[in-house]
């Protein structure tokens, strides 16, 4: 009988403990030995789970469980930090060593490559601006008036035909114009997020 309690417990206290900077020894894991090592201890949490007899194989006993490998799950771990690394604008990358997860990220997750839409988060309780969105038919018959100083207007796109993504931006009263590509696996509403951001 499956212990849930002994699940929640090595999931959240165990396991975090073990893969703990895995983004930074990670590829000790290849090693044979240190993957018996995670392995062995794995086992351990997984016999105390189920309550099995001590010759179930480790493989049942996950898939009874539940649990990813080990080795995997810091795989896992490693490759999620690198990201958010990444996306911060905080990952060193160097051609060989831990560095390489970057490499086994792009290989495996090609679209982690895509910009991103991450900020650091900025409150700004005073709103000095208005978004206006007028109907089509507005936009047709010319009856859109703006009485503003500064009249910005950003889109969003993306060509089926050959997958790509850009946002854009018309800044009227400074006469700017910004067309920004963002490759192929960026949506049209990240574009038009980016587009957003680049206006503010």
């Amino acid at each position: 009988m499956l212990r849930p309690s002994g699940i929640w417990l090595y999931i959240v206290a165990i396991r975090p403990i073990l893969s703990y900077a895995a983004v930074v020894w990670w590829t000790r894991v290849d090693y044979s030995t240190v993957d018996k090592q995670l392995e062995h201890k794995q086992r351990i949490a997984c016999l105390y789970i189920t309550g099995a007899i001590r010759t179930t194989p480790t493989s049942a006993l996950e898939v009874i469980t539940g649990l990813t490998p080990l080795a995997i799950c810091l795989k896992q771990e490693a490759m999620t930090a690198c990201f958010r690394l990444r996306v911060n604008k905080q990952w060193k990358q160097i051609s060989c060593g831990h560095a390489r997860i970057n490499r086994e990220l792009e290989e495996i997750a090609p679209d982690t490559c895509s910009r991103s839409d991450s900020t650091i988060a900025q409150y700004v309780f005073d709103k000095n601006y208005e978004v206006s969105i007028p109907d089509r038919s507005d936009w047709i018959a010319n009856n859109v008036v703006l009485n503003d100083k500064i009249l910005c207007f950003t889109d969003g796109s993306r060509l089926e035909h050959t997958g790509r993504t850009g946002a854009s931006v018309f800044i009227e009263s400074h006469n700017i114009k910004q067309v920004v590509p963002l490759g192929h696996y960026a949506t049209v509403f990240q574009a038009e997020v980016y587009a957003i951001r680049i206006c503010i």
